[in-house]
Parts: C-alpha cells; sequence; structure tokens
C-alpha cells in the first residue's frame, strides 16, 4: 500500500466517521426539537468545508488559490447596500470585504518565506515604494484610519497579484478575472432591473432622489461597473489564443455581457480607453511597421476632416446633447482647477491620502458627487505632493522600461489600460482598491515575474518556469 493511497484512506475513514455522529447529533437535536443546537449542528458542514478549503490553499493547492482568488475578486467589489459618501459606520458588508481582506493576508503570509524577494524585488518594489509613502501620507488626511485601511487594501491587492502570478499560470489568473467579471456583470444587470434603488444610479430631481438610467449595479457607480465590463473584454481579446475551445463559448458569451452592461452603465472613458489599447495592441505588433505608420496617418486625415463638424460629433456623442460636456470632461475641469489649487497649498507632502473624499464634496461651488480629484495624476499629487508624484512616476517608468524591454504586449496593455483610464478617472488611488486595480497589479507582476526570471537567468541560476510559460532572454 503506498503512502498516498493510506492517507487517502485515513482521511475517508476520518471523514466517514464524522459524518455519522454529525448526523446522529442531527437525529438526536429532531428528538429533542432544539432549535438552536439543530442549527449550530446545521452549520458545521458549511464551517468543515471552509476550513478544508483554506487548508488547501495554505498547502499550496493552485486549484484553491484561484478560486480563493475569483471569490475575494466579487466580495470585495460587489455593493449590498446604498450608504452616503461620508458614512464610515461598520456593517455587515464592511466586516464581509475585511474578512476577505483577512484571508489574501493569512495567504501571503503563508508563502511569506518563498516569496518575500518575489514581493519586493524589480518593477513590482517600485509600487511599493509609492503604497508606502501613501500610507505616510494618511496619517494626516482628514480620516486616517479609514484612509490607512484604504492604501492596505492597495498593497494587499498589489502583493497578492504578484503571488498568483508566480503561482499559478498567467492564461489561470486571467480567466480567474474575466470570470469575476462576468458574474458581477450579470448580477448588476439582474439587479439594474429588479431593484432600481440599489441597481440604478440615482438623480437628484425635484429635491429629491430618484433611480435614473445610469446602472451602477452591485459596484456602486456607473463608471466602476462600466471599468469592470471594459476590463473583461480587454482580457479576453489579448488571451483569447491562451483559451481552449470550451473557454472560448464561454468567453464569447461573456463579452456579450460586458457590452451590455457598458451600454447600460453609459460609460464612456474605460471603453475608449480599450478601444485605443486594443488598435495599439494590434497595429504595433513586430513587422506591422508599415501598417502602425499607415493606420497613424488615416486617423490624422480623419480628424483634420472632422474638425468642421466637431460641435456636432461631440453633441451627438454628449449625454445631454451639448459639445460643452464633452469638452469640459463632463464637468471635470472644473474640479481639476480646484484640485490645482489645494496642492499648491502643500505641494511638498500634499493633504494625505483620500483627503479629496472629505474635501472636494463641501468645497464651494462644487457638488457632492465630487468625492475625488477625476484624474489619477491629479490625486496622486494633490494627496501626496510632489514625493508621492515622483514615486509614480518613478513605478510607471520602471514598468515600462521593463515592459517593452521583455516586450510583453499584454502586459503593458493592462498597465497602460489604468494610465489612459486614470485620465479621467482618479481609480484606483482614490480610497479603496477596487476590480479595475486588478489591470495595474497583474500587468505589474507580469513584468516583474519575468523580469525576475531574467535576472535569474544571468546569474545562472536553475530557473523552473510555470506551465506553458516560456522564459525570454535578455537581448545579446
Amino acid at each position: 500500500m503506498t503512502p498516498a493511497y493510506a492517507l487517502q484512506r485515513h482521511e475517508t475513514l476520518i471523514l466517514g466517521g464524522l459524518g455519522t455522529l454529525w448526523a446522529l447529533g442531527i437525529a438526536a437535536a429532531l428528538g429533542q426539537k432544539d432549535l438552536m443546537v439543530l442549527g449550530l449542528l446545521a452549520g458545521l458542514p458549511a464551517v468543515a468545508l471552509g476550513i478544508a478549503f483554506l487548508l488547501r490553499v495554505l498547502s499550496g493547492n493552485r486549484l484553491a488559490s484561484l478560486a480563493l482568488f475569483t471569490f475575494s475578486l466579487i466580495m470585495l467589489t460587489a455593493v449590498f447596500r446604498v450608504r452616503d459618501y461620508d458614512d464610515k459606520s461598520i456593517d455587515f458588508q464592511i466586516l464581509l470585504k475585511l474578512g476577505s481582506w483577512a484571508l489574501l493576508i493569512g495567504v501571503m503570509l503563508a508563502r511569506i518565506r518563498t516569496h518575500f524577494a518575489v514581493y519586493l524585488t524589480g518593477s513590482a518594489g517600485r509600487w511599493m515604494m509609492l503604497y508606502a509613502w501613501m500610507a505616510v501620507t494618511a496619517s494626516w488626511s482628514p480620516a486616517p484610519v479609514p484612509n490607512t485601511v484604504a492604501v492596505i487594501s492597495l498593497m494587499i491587492f498589489h502583493l497578492f497579484s504578484v503571488y498568483m502570478v508566480s503561482f499559478n499560470s498567467e492564461r489561470s489568473v486571467i480567466l480567474c478575472v474575466v470570470y469575476s467579471a462576468l458574474f458581477l456583470c450579470l448580477a448588476s444587470i439582474a439587479v439594474y432591473y429588479a431593484n432600481p434603488n440599489l441597481g440604478r444610479m440615482l438623480e437628484w430631481i425635484n429635491g429629491a432622489h430618484v433611480p435614473g438610467d445610469r446602472m451602477r449595479g452591485i459596484t456602486g457607480s456607473p463608471n466602476s461597473i462600466g471599468g469592470v465590463a471594459a476590463l473583461g473584454v480587454m482580457m479576453v481579446v489579448l488571451y483569447w489564443r491562451e483559451f481552449g475551445r470550451r473557454t472560448r463559448y464561454i468567453c464569447a458569451f461573456s463579452v456579450l455581457v460586458f457590452f451590455a452592461a457598458i451600454f447600460l452603465s453609459q460609460s464612456r472613458s474605460p471603453i475608449a480607453a480599450v478601444m485605443v489599447i486594443l488598435a495599439c495592441n494590434a497595429f504595433f505588433r513586430p513587422g506591422r511597421g508599415a501598417l502602425a505608420i499607415a493606420g497613424g496617418v488615416l486617423g490624422i486625415a480623419s480628424l483634420i476632416a472632422i474638425l468642421p463638424f466637431i460641435d456636432s460629433i461631440l453633441g451627438l456623442l454628449s449625454r445631454s446633447g451639448s459639445a460643452e460636456e464633452i469638452l469640459t470632461f463632463t464637468g471635470r475641469s472644473e474640479i481639476w482647477a480646484v484640485v490645482i489649487d489645494l496642492w499648491t497649498q502643500k505641494p511638498i507632502h500634499g493633504w494625505g491620502y483620500g483627503a479629496m473624499l472629505y474635501i472636494l464634496p463641501t468645497y464651494p461651488g462644487l457638488f457632492e458627487a465630487a468625492a475625488h480629484a477625476h484624474n489619477l495624476y491629479l490625486e496622486v499629487l494633490v494627496g501626496g505632493g510632489v514625493i508621492g508624484f515622483l514615486l509614480l512616476m518613478l513605478a510607471i517608468c520602471s514598468t515600462l522600461y521593463w515592459g517593452f524591454r521583455i516586450g510583453d504586449r499584454r502586459a503593458l496593455a493592462l498597465v497602460f489600460f489604468i494610465l489612459l483610464r486614470g485620465i479621467t478617472e482618479a481609480a484606483p488611488f482614490s480610497g479603496v482598491a477596487g476590480f479595475t486595480f486588478l489591470a495595474l497589479t497583474l500587468g505589474v507582476a507580469i513584468i516583474s515575474h519575468k523580469q525576475t526570471l531574467q535576472r535569474h537567468a544571468r546569474m545562472g541560476f536553475s530557473v523552473t518556469p510555470r506551465a506553458n510559460e516560456p522564459v525570454p532572454l535578455p537581448p545579446a
């Protein structure tokens, strides 16, 4: 009898014995009509399964780690109730999210011995420097505790993405994100029709908040669900060739759901960023230099041709029918002017991470929805000052340099998604880490992982890459 078979046999006997005792306990509780004991016994299997699942994750089971990753993405993104911007009380949803963060921290700490260097080296280490400074600035923000927790969430998302990419195949991790996005979009569409107060953006009409037409679903805002759907579309397109036949059927259905979510959310900036990135990714492949030049010339010529009709075109693209809505980025230019003025008051160290959430909504001339700078770069500048902005530029430049040197177009596309979307959105650096933050963390993690493999190869170390992951050799 082999040791593995003997262990499996012993586990079966133990589980059979425990199952028998549980059934006897249920029968006894039913006989005594003790509802409290019956409820506790009924919940024991779920607790046992949860403990067994966590043990699988901590022992290094890859399938269990992917399942935990998917579950955590959904739990950390979903919003099950509506409350005011300034309401920071602890409720069941906050506890659920804190529990999910705790699970991720526990897994990373369990693997800290083997992954410590992976967490802090390469391009990933440059981003940790930025997050460390954000944590420092949170101490002088208007709400130090919530903002510090928000920065810690950024760190956890970042480190767990690095862990997942170094531990699992790139394809498996991407599929987890696609499946999570599919669940969130399907649930959001269902809530949009079934519960308008939760699933739709509230508009201020005649002195009251009433559900509008834009879908926010179970993510809290139209831009959030739009970003989730846009990221899902981009990942499916970028990794389509990596998927098997059955997986492609699911991904094709997912794309339809993603576009439906984008249409209902009326979110334009995420899908615009995706279109630009996918076009560049197609044109700038090796051997397509002439096609890229032709595409660029055609784009410039088209732009010149439509200039006389620009007001009419912008009016059609806007929600209100006015070109001014597009030219002012739907009122963002007013917010940017205020943010720059605030930065000049504390230019070196800034107001603290997340400070705009408490300052802008009550600033004279602005409105309640102006909860952040609506620009990633201005958000970092006003929150972390010049120091934070320079650290951001260092992290971006390091990531782009190694991404182009390694030649990983897909990872670069994920990073550029956040950089382009950051022109009109402050996420992911406006609060707690959100779903679209994965575009940055996974892109950085993939580049950093391959950067580490290159360094080990140059040093003559024996490197065993993940399945189906070729090691890129450094240029001669």
